[in-house]
């Protein structure tokens, strides 16, 4: 946990100098931006689909192939056109805002060792239930597998924010 912190101070904080409150601030909003910018793009792609841009919409869609499967069955389905990012990605994006907007807003003076945990116990959920998917054991309901998204989208939301508030914070002392 220390060497992550003292990797941020480094990366973010070179010359060691002051991060006012504004700076910290525009910090907070721009990993707002990097973790809500996937589905923004997916409600982008979707508006151009729909109004003609279709050169667009493919473009944005053969960007998000390399992120995720993209299968019509497994994908939600708008106006009878299925979406770009599976119900596991959404949940993935989902929960990275959500985590944001949690550590921003609560006050918690040291990350607890259960979102650590929790991000454990979320990959190790994710994963039988890929592996147990592929192998044809169950087929999981899109409910579960967005909720189950969310679940390992939030520790590192959460996580890379607190980290970031802290490091900021405690320079300004």
């Amino acid at each position: 946990m220390e060497t992550i912190t003292i990797y941020l101070n480094r990366v973010l904080y070179p010359t060691g100098e002051i991060v006012s409150r504004l700076l910290r601030r525009y910090i907070m909003y721009i990993l707002l931006l990097f973790f809500s910018l996937p589905l923004a793009l997916a409600a982008a792609e979707f508006l151009f689909m729909l109004n003609g841009f279709t050169e667009i919409a493919d473009f944005i869609r053969y960007l998000y192939s390399f992120n995720c499967h993209q299968k019509s069955s497994r994908c939600p389905t708008l106006l009878s056109q299925s979406l770009i990012i599976c119900y596991r990605c959404s949940g993935i994006y989902t929960g990275l805002v959500i985590g944001w907007v949690i550590a921003g807003s609560v006050r918690i003076n040291t990350v607890n060792q259960r979102i650590l945990f929790w991000l454990i116990v979320a990959v190790i959920i994710n994963l039988t239930d890929i592996i147990s998917g592929a192998l044809g054991f169950w087929q999981v309901p899109e409910s579960i597998r967005f909720t189950l998204g969310i679940i390992f989208g939030f520790p590192p939301g959460y996580f890379v924010t607190y980290q970031i508030n802290t490091i900021s914070k405690s320079r300004q002392k």
